[in-house]
This record gives structure tokens, C-alpha cells and sequence, in this order.
């Protein structure tokens, strides 16, 4: 076996190639592909079939070949069944050396093409990915060895000793028994050719020491029972540790038994991993984690019980209405652009209305975005919200027809537009009509129902006097809108009016005067012409609507005007807050709208006047005004303050 080429490579690739055997089970599919992670175990057998009955003729002799015995883990069937021997090229990631005989296991990604008789290939493609001898395996090698010398001449002495006896004229010489006669003593050499043979045998018995400890791993969260939506992101928790040291990890996704997603290889080991969980709605998934250590033990844990993904998660919003106050305006007039918008999606947004404002020629003269005045509204489900943007037309702007145009974002991504009114979804136009020197104007009015309010019909500027008007006042409903909010009550004219006509119904009124001591002369300005008082019905909003019949100046001429018309607002009765902490709420006692008795001991007295003047430019007074405002003037002045203590 070549186990020296056991040696990790950056690009790993393990290819098992399956021949035909007599014995082995083949898979009878159609043509067809599959592919997935396949744990087996096998014992490394001689590609040469030494000491075999049968040879494996596909298995080359510079390969390992393994003999698959059992199937760990082929979730996707890859191997169908198969067993028997297969061929691993030494391009290994972190193989373990192993011999003929030893147990081995191994963890590959694997795919099966059943259109090539069948041709199964598996791929050492992760970290974690492995082939390694089974914990406590023995291997034995024997040596024999047989060492030869030849010795060419190898000579052997041998030396006697001999006595001599004297007898008469005789010697005699004796070794041992032995008896001769010689006249001196003999040595006898002897020389021989030997050859040697020396024969040794070694029995080394290696046994394997190595780390077989498996790591600890614990899966914290998700535990089971949650329900985790798509597109979030969940924290995975886990704890893993080893006797040694934890080397890899890996987390995963199964559903009934079965890996679904790979979530992350070799996260670091801080115990968390913040996980976007996918669009794969179902139930029974369960989290695994698997920790390796050094010496390729694997310990894994799994969520002790199951969790769900939900469904798609819809995340929109869409602009319900949006609309100009009225068509036309002048210069030095403001543009209020009212909208409506509702989270139409499955979670809460934090939503950015924006508006835009093009001149006749699409040059842009009013940007939310650019000065800062972007509407956000945190919606939940099917929650709507409503607001307001705000233009003030420059006296030099252009006449002409002007288009609002609007989107709705998300707050915190610009580029992510749920809604939009341009284009083929056109906002709002309304038309900014040329500079005219005289204006006649309504002003705006709010209301509690049943209590009473003015508006009052001014002349901007009167360049060569005022000889006399005639004029019509109508209250009318916005579009689609049929509820009678208020009526008109009456039509009080100034002091300059010398002679005065009028004539009113519920939502109309027609009057005329004429400044017969020549009060208004050339020049005037922010001239008063009457005040139309209102009495609230029901809560909502409607417009006072102006109509010039005629209008005269001191030469006998007509006076060229436009119109604004004015905004009547009947609101439910909420009564103003305290204007001291320890005292309550302030009262209206006659039930005219208007709340006399400001220290709210149930009474009118000399006190309610005192509080009055004292708070009189607070908050708690100003922003209130419309339950102040005894002399029914439309705005909070100093004569408020005496006509309460007239009351008094």
C-alpha cells in the first residue's frame, strides 16, 4: 500500500468507482442522477487479491481499495443498496494510514449516475470530510530477515603434547594411549572451507495510540416549539467542547431525518451563530451541530424538539389617497396636500411618505426629502395613518398647472418603494393662478358641534377705494362627502357698512353694503368686509366658498378680484385642559362652546377672570383659543378678556 501519498490537498477529491460483481446488489433505476453525503465503513483490502480466492480487477495496486461492509448514513440512497469493494484515489483530505485489513470509515459527498451501468464518484469537498481508521485497531507487520557469510578458509589446529621414556636404547614417545616411535615431537594442521549461515526472525506488533474521545455538543436554541418566519434572523445557540480541543464545526438544517441546508462550516466556536432563516416553509425541522477535533472525531447534538418556518412574509403599504386642498391658488397662498396610508403587508414597517411638487415646466420647487420634511408612520397590520405636507407659493412663481407627486418607502431603505404617484400613476394638479392685486378671502374656522364660530370676508387691498360689494358665501361638502357638518347662522356687517343687506339660509348667504360716508378710501388695506357666523352641527369639514357678484371702487369702477376660500372645521367636544395643575378642567356652563368658567369650580366668578388674564399667553390658553374666544372674533385678543368680565 502506498500510505505515504496519504497527504492533504488544497483541492480534495475522493472518487470511488464501482465495477460489476458477481456478488454485489446493483440498483435496478431509471436513468437517472443523484447526489448528497454518504458516511460508510469498510475494511482495506489487497487491490492484488493476495491470499484471496477472486481478484478485483478494477482496483489498482497504487490505491486503496475498501470493501463498503455498512452504510452510516446515505440519506438521499445514494449507494442503492450497493455493497462491495470500491477504488479511493490518493488524493485524500486527511486520511489516517491504513493497511490491508484495517477498518476504516469514511465521509464523502457522493453522486450516483444510474445512465452509466451504474458510476458512482465521491468527493472529499469539506473540512469535515474524512477517511480514518476505527478506534482501536491493531496493525502487525513481520519481518524476516536472512543474513549469509562465506568464509574461505577457516583453519583448525589441533597440538598434542608428547612424553618421551628412555628404556635401554629405545625411546619411546607417548600422547595420551597412543604409543610411536619419533624422534621429535609432531604437530598435525589441518586447514577446511566452511560456509556459515546465520537466520534471523522479527515479530514488530504496532498498536495505535490516538485521541478517540468525540467532542460534546449541546444544541441550546432552537429547542422546539418555536415558529421562526422567513427573511428574520434567528440566533442558533449551542455549547461544544473536547478533551483536546474543538477543531470545526458545522451547523445544519434538517427536516425529518433528512439534511435540508447547509447553515455554516467551520463558524468560530462562541457558543452563537445569527442565522437568516430561509424561505422554506414546514414544520419538524430540527438545528444539528457537529464539532470535530484534531484527531477527526465528530460529536453532534440536535434540537430536542422540532420548530416550524412560517409562510411568506409580505411586507407592503400602498397610498390610499392623496389630494390638494382645493384646484386653484395665488401666490403668497399655502398648498396643503393631504394623504391617507395603510401597512397592507403581514408585519409591522416603519414607513417614509415623501412628496414632491413640479412647476408647469417639471422643474421641482418643492422636495420633502431635500429640506428635511419626510413623514414617517410606524404601522402595524391593516393600520392606517394620515398627515399633511405644506407649500407656501412664491409671489414669483410661475402660473400655470402644478403636479404633487408622492411615494412610500421603507423608512430605512430608500429604494424600496411600495407606493408612488407619478408617471403612469399621476398625483394631484391644481393650477397657481397669475398675480392679481386684489384678493377677497375667507378665513378659516374652527368649531365645537353645537357651538358657534365666524368667519370672517376680508378685501386685501383696495388701490382706488370702496364705493360698495355684493357677495355670496356657501358652505360646501368636500367631494363624496353628503353630511351637513354646520349652518349659517348670520351675517354681521363693520362699522364703515352704511347701508347693509342680507339674506340667509341654512348653507347659503347673500349680502351686499355700501360705504356710504366714504370710510374705505384709496389705499386701504386688509379691509373687513363681514363676518359669517357659524353654528357647528356634526363633527367634519367643509369649505366656505366666496362669490363676487360685485364689487365697486370710489371712480364707479369695477374692482378685479380673486377668491380664497376658507376651511370650516366642526370638531367633537373635548373641552381645553387645566390651566393650573391643581385646578379642574375649565367649564362651559351655558353650553355655547365657549368655557367661561376657566377654574373650573362650576361657577362664573370675579376668579375665572384673573385666571384668564394671567395665563392668557400660555400654552394652555393659546393653543385653545377657539373655547376663549368670547367676543367671536375668530382669533384670542384683550376684548376676549373684557367680555368675560362683562359676563362676570
Amino acid at each position: 500500500m502506498k500510505s505515504s501519498k496519504a497527504v492533504a490537498a488544497l483541492l480534495v477529491t475522493l472518487t470511488l468507482v464501482m465495477g460489476y460483481l458477481p456478488n454485489a446488489v446493483y440498483v435496478t433505476e431509471a436513468q437517472v442522477r443523484r447526489e448528497g453525503e454518504v458516511r460508510f465503513r469498510g475494511v482495506v483490502v489487497d487491490p492484488n487479491n493476495v491470499n484471496q480466492q477472486s481478484a478485483f480487477p478494477f482496483c489498482d495496486p497504487a490505491y486503496y481499495c475498501i470493501d463498503v461492509q455498512e452504510i452510516i448514513d446515505d440519506p438521499n440512497n445514494i449507494f442503492g443498496g450497493y455493497r462491495g469493494p470500491v477504488m479511493i484515489f490518493p488524493e485524500l483530505y486527511n486520511p489516517e494510514v491504513a493497511s490491508i485489513g484495517d477498518a476504516v470509515e469514511v465521509y464523502a459527498s457522493c453522486d450516483v449516475d444510474y445512465a452509466r451501468d451504474p458510476f458512482l464518484m465521491c468527493y472529499l469537498s469539506r473540512d469535515y470530510h474524512y477517511i480514518r481508521r476505527l478506534s482501536g485497531q491493531t496493525a502487525t507487520v513481520t519481518v524476516t530477515s536472512t543474513v549469509t557469510s562465506t568464509v574461505t578458509s577457516y583453519t583448525t589446529v589441533t597440538s598434542r603434547t608428547v612424553t618421551r621414556t628412555v628404556t635401554g636404547t629405545r625411546t619411546t614417545y607417548t600422547t595420551g594411549t597412543t604409543t610411536v616411535d619419533v624422534t621429535s615431537t609432531y604437530t598435525s594442521t589441518q586447514t577446511v572451507a566452511t560456509t556459515v549461515t546465520r537466520t534471523t526472525t522479527t515479530t514488530i506488533t504496532e498498536q495505535q495510540t490516538q485521541d478517540t474521545t468525540p467532542p460534546t455538543v449541546r444544541v441550546i436554541a432552537p429547542n422546539g416549539g418555536e415558529r421562526l418566519s422567513p427573511g428574520s434572523v434567528f440566533r442558533i445557540r449551542w455549547e461544544a467542547w473536547d478533551n483536546v480541543g474543538v477543531t470545526g464545526l458545522y451547523i445544519r438544517l434538517y427536516q425529518e431525518g433528512v439534511m435540508r441546508v447547509i447553515i455554516a462550516d467551520n463558524p468560530p466556536n462562541t457558543g452563537y451563530y445569527d442565522w437568516t432563516v430561509p424561505n422554506r416553509p414546514g414544520s419538524n425541522y430540527k438545528i444539528v451541530v457537529i464539532a470535530r477535533d484534531a484527531a477527526g472525531n465528530l460529536g453532534e447534538d440536535a434540537s430536542d424538539g422540532t420548530f416550524e418556518i412560517g409562510g411568506v412574509i409580505y411586507v407592503t403599504a400602498e397610498i390610499v389617497s392623496l389630494s390638494t386642498e382645493k384646484n386653484q391658488y395665488n401666490p403668497g397662498e399655502t398648498v396643503k396636500i393631504r394623504y391617507t396610508i395603510r401597512n397592507t403587508g403581514d408585519i409591522r414597517i416603519e414607513l417614509r411618505m415623501v412628496a414632491e411638487i413640479v412647476d408647469p415646466s417639471g422643474r421641482s420647487v418643492y422636495d420633502s426629502h431635500r429640506v428635511d420634511q419626510d413623514r414617517k408612520h410606524d404601522l402595524d397590520p391593516g393600520q392606517t395613518a394620515s398627515g399633511e405636507f405644506t407649500w407656501t407659493i412664491p409671489a414669483d412663481a410661475v402660473h400655470g398647472t402644478y403636479e404633487v407627486r408622492a411615494s412610500l418607502r421603507h423608512w430605512h431603505i430608500w429604494d424600496k418603494i411600495f407606493d408612488y404617484r407619478w408617471g403612469d400613476r399621476p398625483g394631484p394638479r391644481f393650477i397657481v393662478q397669475a398675480t392679481s392685486r386684489v384678493e377677497v378671502r375667507a378665513s378659516n374656522v374652527s368649531l365645537s358641534a353645537g357651538g358657534e364660530g365666524s368667519s370672517r370676508i376680508i378685501l386685501s387691498k383696495a388701490p382706488t377705494g370702496l364705493a360698495g360689494y355684493e357677495l355670496i358665501v356657501r358652505l360646501v361638502p368636500q367631494a363624496g362627502v353628503q353630511q351637513d357638518v354646520a349652518d349659517i347662522v348670520d351675517i354681521r356687517f363693520p362699522e364703515w357698512a352704511g347701508l347693509t343687506d342680507k339674506s340667509i339660509g341654512d348653507d347659503q348667504a347673500r349680502f351686499r353694503a355700501v360705504d356710504i360716508v366714504d370710510r374705505i378710501g384709496a389705499g386701504s388695506e386688509e379691509i373687513v368686509l363681514a363676518e359669517v357666523v357659524l353654528r357647528g352641527k356634526v363633527e367634519g369639514t367643509i369649505q366656505i366658498e366666496l362669490v363676487v357678484v360685485m364689487m365697486d371702487d370710489d371712480r364707479g369702477g369695477n374692482i378685479p378680484v380673486t377668491t380664497r376660500n376658507g376651511v370650516l372645521e366642526v370638531v367633537r367636544v373635548l373641552g381645553p385642559p387645566s390651566v393650573e395643575e391643581n385646578l379642574p378642567p375649565p367649564r362651559d356652563l351655558d353650553g355655547d362652546g365657549l368655557y367661561e368658567d376657566i377654574n373650573g369650580n362650576g361657577r362664573l366668578d370675579y376668579d375665572d377672570v384673573v385666571k384668564f388674564f394671567r395665563h392668557f399667553d400660555d400654552p394652555v390658553i393659546t393653543q385653545y383659543s377657539r373655547y376663549y374666544d368670547f367676543n367671536r372674533n375668530g382669533r384670542l385678543d384683550y376684548d376676549d378678556i373684557v367680555e368675560l368680565f362683562k359676563k362676570v
